[in-house]
């Protein structure tokens, strides 16, 4: 895998348009019991989160009601015609991923040290046998290992997974979506694990190059996730964005789509994987993976490319036509306006904050210069990460008319100093509080932790992914040379 390695009771809609629940009378009651000691009983949040399988930004969040402060007993109903995937939190401590069925009662109970016990519901069997080993198949500590190895452990590890999985159901069926969902999310798991190496073993062992270079041989070994789901349970089959993105990397290899090495996709690898789909038989999955694929050419595209631009609307007459008035595609359109703001020429948003000393800077104190903007996390390592090339950048052109701004958002002050103490740069660095944080992500629509905009002279946008280790070099030199 070449491809980029890597955001009443009781509901509260994250987006930009507005998502409502179909009309329907199916519902499903969870009930969870915690521990009544001191520790738990200070639990004060319980809820389920909810995240679209492609726009992350659609987040719904159900809270828990407590009935019960004696027994520690939390309450909530979900309305819900078909199996959906949901993060439950406990005061954002002890939490899991949890597959939820319409027209059922759930009981769970906790133990002091977190444990789950599933007393009540349809899938009891089915949850008690994975839920709590979600984190019992982790491949996160292999990364210190040499990639033969780390295949090696990966792939046994994955193999234990199926084995405890089916020997648990020697006598009996499982329920058949969650036995689809099950082995698709740990084929899903598989994959993901090959792009998750290549950078976090180069940060286990500290090493300057963000991503590892691998062998062929390495990707060879890579699994396929399939992309078909059984007739009987396409209709109810809940797709997640762990399976979606296991997909897409599959017909990204498949396709020859990927990236070179340590780069991240652009408009033509996403255009690549968006041919791809056409092989797809399963209605839904197909539009979802080409959803999924138009959106990244969508984050991509150079909006004065008229090649680009006939690419995404031919691709949106597809869909409209193959999936009439559906609420996805219609969703991406609205979206798809909203980013052609970003256009090249469109003038960038000002914004005011402190830098690091307290003085007040304005975006717009750098008009008659260009500006390289990275919003990012100071929490967020990849972010961080990118820092050193910033700083190459930085040198290379220091005798240019380039302003280098870095602005810290949705982070805590003390870690944003540490960072500028661990990894100082000569541009400038802006903090933003949480209230400017959130204006900063509605005016640039950064749906992620970081982000980088290149500036013309004017304040107009010049690129929306000028990506320091990446391509920002590149974009900085064609504009200097087409302004000579």
């Amino acid at each position: 895998m070449k491809h980029q390695i890597l955001t009443l009771a009781f509901f509260l809609f994250i987006g930009i348009t507005t998502r409502t629940f179909a009309q329907q009378n199916d519902s499903t009651t969870i009930k969870i019991i915690l521990p009544t000691t001191e520790d738990w009983k200070i639990a004060d949040t319980v809820s389920l989160e909810n995240f679209h399988a492609i726009f992350s930004e659609l987040k719904t969040i159900i809270y828990f009601e407590r009935v019960d402060s004696i027994k520690n007993e939390w309450v909530t109903k979900i309305p819900i015609s078909r199996a959906d995937l949901y993060y439950l939190s406990v005061k954002r401590k002890k939490y899991n991923y949890l597959l939820i069925f319409p027209n059922d009662e759930i009981e769970v109970l906790f133990n002091e040290e977190g444990k789950y016990t599933f007393s009540k519901s349809k899938l009891s069997k089915e949850y008690q046998t994975t839920f709590n080993n979600q984190n019992k198949y982790s491949y996160s500590d292999f990364v210190k290992y040499e990639w033969q190895e780390y295949v090696e452990k990966v792939d046994s590890l994955i193999k234990q997974e199926i084995s405890d999985y089916e020997l648990a159901f020697q006598s009996e069926k499982p329920n058949p979506i969650f036995d689809a969902y099950f082995r698709n999310k740990v084929v899903s798991s598989h994959n993901y694990a090959f792009g998750y190496y290549p950078f976090f073993h180069n940060r286990h062992h500290k090493k300057k190059e963000m991503v590892a270079i691998l062998p062929e041989e390495y990707f060879d070994a890579e699994p396929k996730v399939p992309y078909t789901i059984p007739s009987s349970l396409e209709e109810d089959y809940p797709y997640t964005s762990d399976y979606i993105r296991g997909v897409s990397n599959t017909l990204a290899k498949e396709g020859n789509c990927d990236a070179e090495q340590g780069k991240v996709y652009d408009f033509e690898n996403y255009h690549c994987v968006y041919q791809n789909t056409s092989k797809i038989s399963t209605s839904q999955l197909k539009k979802m993976m080409a959803l999924n694929s138009l959106e990244g050419m969508i984050k991509k595209i150079e909006w004065s490319n008229l090649s680009q631009t006939e690419i995404i609307d031919k691709a949106f007459m597809s869909l409209e036509n193959e999936f009439p008035n559906d609420e996805d595609v219609l969703f991406l359109k609205e979206k798809t306006k909203n980013i052609k703001r970003f256009a090249k020429g469109q003038p960038a948003t000002n914004f005011t904050l402190k830098d690091k000393n307290g003085k007040i800077v304005s975006l717009s104190d750098f008009k008659g210069k260009y500006v390289l903007i990275d919003f990012f996390s100071a929490w967020c390592k990849p972010c961080i990460a990118e820092r050193p090339y910033s700083e190459k950048l930085e040198t290379e052109f220091a005798d240019k008319n380039i302003v280098f701004l870095n602005v810290c958002i949705d982070s805590k002050e003390s870690i944003w100093k540490k960072v500028l103490d661990k990894i100082p740069l000569e541009g400038t660095e802006l903090y933003a509080e949480d209230k400017e944080s959130k204006e900063i992500r509605e005016a640039y629509n950064i749906e992620g932790a970081s982000a980088y905009f290149f500036l013309d002279k004017d304040g107009n946008f010049i690129s929306i992914n000028a990506r320091p280790s990446q391509n920002a070099k590149r974009i900085i030199e064609k504009a200097l040379a087409e302004d000579k």
